[in-house]
C-alpha cells in the first residue's frame, strides 16, 4: 500500500474511533487536503476492500481496512520509539 493510502486509513481510523464512521469533509479538514483528493483516495481504498463509501455518504473502514490501519499505526509507533531511544 502507498504511503498516501496508509495516511488516509490512519485518518479514517482516528476520526471514526467514536462513531465507527466519518465523512469526506472531516478527512479533508484533518489532513489539510481537498475533498476531491479525499474522494479520489477513497475510490482506490474501496477497490482494495479497505473502505466502504458511497458518494456523499459516510466513510467506514472494513475489517481489513481497520486491520491495515492498526498495523500502520503500530509500525509508526515502533519507529517513534526506536528514534527516541537512540
Amino acid at each position: 500500500m502507498t504511503a498516501s493510502g496508509q495516511m488516509y486509513l490512519k485518518a479514517i481510523y482516528y476520526l471514526s474511533k467514536h462513531s465507527d464512521k466519518t465523512y469526506v469533509a472531516d478527512i479533508s479538514d484533518a489532513l489539510g487536503v481537498t475533498r476531491a483528493s479525499v474522494s479520489n483516495a477513497l475510490k482506490s481504498l474501496v477497490k482494495k476492500g479497505y473502505v466502504i463509501h458511497k458518494p456523499y455518504g459516510d466513510v467506514m473502514l472494513t475489517q481489513e481496512g481497520r486491520r491495515a490501519a492498526l498495523e500502520t499505526i503500530r509500525i509508526d509507533e515502533r519507529i517513534r520509539r526506536y528514534c527516541l531511544n537512540e
